[in-house]
């Protein structure tokens, strides 16, 4: 999965992969949750991200820089 925030801070651009399909999320507020169409994502500590479906269990997931080798 790669995340992309756009400038103005409320857009998220999630790109899920494999499939590299992309969902635009929006937030009304800053430190609100991004909603996107069947899609949730709520960030926390500054480096989790989790995806709420209403078809599937949360998904966490802990941020990894772009200049960060995978574990």
């Amino acid at each position: 999965m790669d995340a992309d925030f756009l400038a103005d801070g409320l857009t998220l651009d999630l790109t899920i992969l494999p499939d590299g399909r992309s969902v635009r999320l929006v937030a009304p507020a800053t430190g609100l949750t991004f909603v996107g169409d069947k899609l949730n994502v709520s960030l926390s500590g500054g480096d989790r991200m989790t995806l709420l479906r209403p078809d599937a269990p949360p998904l966490t997931c802990t941020r990894l820089r772009s200049n960060t080798a995978p574990p």
